[in-house]
């Protein structure tokens, strides 16, 4: 009996320490557990953020929200970089990525403080592109409308000198170009400052058309060495009081106007400039600016009684 008692202990005992042998040891963490996210790492990051951030360094500063959010996903730190980082895209032009950046923080976020910011983000970016679409209609509109005028004016009138083999002028708003012409074809072609449009004198307030007007003009005089005459607007417009008792003499200013000034009517002329040279746009008060080289030449081909057609 004693001896089936201690075989029987011996097979228990035995059986014990195999289970034991063929189950391994376990290691590494308990339930697979993230390792715990290194705090002051994140807000260090976040830190070095919010300083390019703050110094106007979008760029800089955008590189380290993403830093932050690659690095600490799900994180109250990546929460944050996400909001900046939809202001970054903001503050540098990209809208379409603002937009989304925003947009996807508003998701994640129902009681930030936040949340109010980035829909007005949403709002003013929405807004930003229907005044864009807005302003392309109308450009194309304008375009439309430029391309319409010239039509009319050679269906009216223009007609006559493309028929004829009459010098002419075609001055063309738009492209701020100057075309001369004999029947339909362009003998010379000149780049031109034209009016740069309404704008506000400081001193008095009030809006003054500085537009290049449109319409059929012909060329009244042409004068050698001009003299330049102030009007009242070049002190008001620099916020200055018209000097008081002005004569003709005290206005005139010598060599700003080129070599040559070509009378249209009502005070607009074709002339040159000071230094000589021109950056073609809308700048002017109303005049028409040529290089004076090309104005020179410009001179030489025209006379009183040529016509300008200027749509």
């Amino acid at each position: 009996m004693k001896v089936r008692v201690t075989l029987l202990l011996g097979i228990i005992a035995l059986f014990f320490f195999v289970m034991g042998a063929s189950c391994p040891k376990q290691t590494g963490t308990v339930n697979n557990r993230k390792p715990a996210v290194d705090a002051q790492a994140a807000k260090a990051s976040l830190a070095d953020g919010e300083a390019l951030f703050q110094s106007g360094d979008y760029e800089g500063a955008r590189a380290k929200y993403q830093e932050v959010l690659e690095k600490y996903p799900g994180t109250e730190w990546s929460n944050q970089a996400q909001f900046r980082l939809a202001q970054c895209d903001y503050s540098l032009g990209k809208t379409d990525e603002a937009l989304a950046g925003f947009r996807q923080y508003v998701d994640n976020n129902k009681d930030n403080s936040n949340v109010e910011l980035a829909k007005d983000y949403i709002v003013q970016i929405i807004e930003g592109k229907l005044k864009q679409t807005e302003l392309d209609y109308q450009t194309m509109v304008a375009g439309l409308e430029q391309q319409n005028y010239r039509l009319e004016l050679i269906n009216k009138y223009l007609r006559k000198s493309v028929d004829s083999e009459v010098i002419y002028l075609e001055l063309d708003l738009q492209a701020n170009r100057v075309f001369v012409k004999i029947g339909s074809q362009t003998l010379y072609e000149y780049p031109v400052v034209t009016g740069k449009g309404k704008t506000r004198l400081k001193t008095t307030g009030k809006l003054v058309d500085f537009n290049t007007p449109k319409g059929i003009r012909q060329v009244e005089s042409i004068e050698k060495d001009p003299k330049w005459y102030r009007p009242d607007w070049v002190w008001l417009e620099h916020g200055e009081t018209v000097p008081e008792d002005l004569t003709m003499e005290d206005r005139a200013v010598e060599k700003v106007l080129g070599p040559y000034k070509i009378s249209i009517g009502e005070g607009y002329y074709f002339h040159g400039t000071r230094r000589g040279t021109i950056r073609p746009g809308k700048f002017s008060h109303g005049c028409i600016r040529l290089n004076n080289k090309d104005l020179i030449q410009l001179v030489r081909m025209i006379e009183a009684g040529t016509m300008v057609y200027i749509y």
